[in-house]
């Protein structure tokens, strides 16, 4: 059996134990998995487009990884496509908690740092510098949640953030100031991707 057809079969069964969680980090490691991000409660929800990408150096306690994304925040119905996206953001987090069972993450902290791009970007889920090269506009703190659905094929992360700072930009001819400090609460949808080395997701808010 090839790797992608353990890997559909781990997107399939029940990871109860250790040697399944073993299995999952040999995938990540193959860069083997199934792609796409639907937004919902299971599987069967509509498979919607693409608003971030997390990648992991492992799943064990103390681990690191990165979010990068695109989000409409602080202006309502601002391009969140990839195609001409206004703000980005870049999240690097630490894994904090890991399941006693199976060794899965439980829960992660890090830190959410938003850039604004006047002019818009072409986002490429590959290259951090597309992300990265903006104004910096604001910074916040980010508590969040793995909640494996049924199948172990989906994950859902409840996002809990803190925004400790920003500074004000200029936006189609007006200065935007955008609120000093701020708390939000969102959840993103998502699946293993091979080509990336990560999850795909889709969120209910940015």
């Amino acid at each position: 059996m090839d790797a992608h057809q353990l890997a559909g079969q781990f997107l399939t069964m029940a990871a109860t134990t250790r040697i399944i969680a073993g299995l999952a980090l040999a995938l990540i490691a193959a860069g083997c998995g199934a792609l796409i991000g639907p937004r919902g409660s299971g599987a069967d929800q509509a498979i919607e487009r693409t608003t971030a990408v997390a990648t992991f150096g492992r799943f064990n306690f103390g681990s690191q990884g990165r979010i990068r994304g695109v989000s409409e925040w602080p202006i309502d119905g601002a391009p969140a496509g990839p195609e001409n996206a206004l703000f980005t953001y870049v999240t690097d987090f630490q894994i904090v908690e890991t399941s006693p069972v199976n060794g899965l993450p439980l829960k992660a902290t890090g830190v959410r740092r938003i850039y604004f791009h006047p002019g818009g970007v072409r986002i490429a889920w590959g290259d951090d510098s597309r992300f990265v090269n903006g104004e910096p506009i604001a910074v916040e703190r980010v508590r969040f949640t793995f909640e494996y659905l049924p199948g172990f094929g989906q994950v859902k992360l409840r996002m809990t953030v803190h925004q400790t700072s920003s500074r004000p930009f200029d936006y189609d001819g007006r200065t935007i100031n955008p609120v000093a400090q701020r708390d939000q609460a969102f959840e993103m949808f998502g699946r293993y991707s091979a080509q990336y080395r990560g999850l795909l997701l889709t969120s209910t808010g940015t």
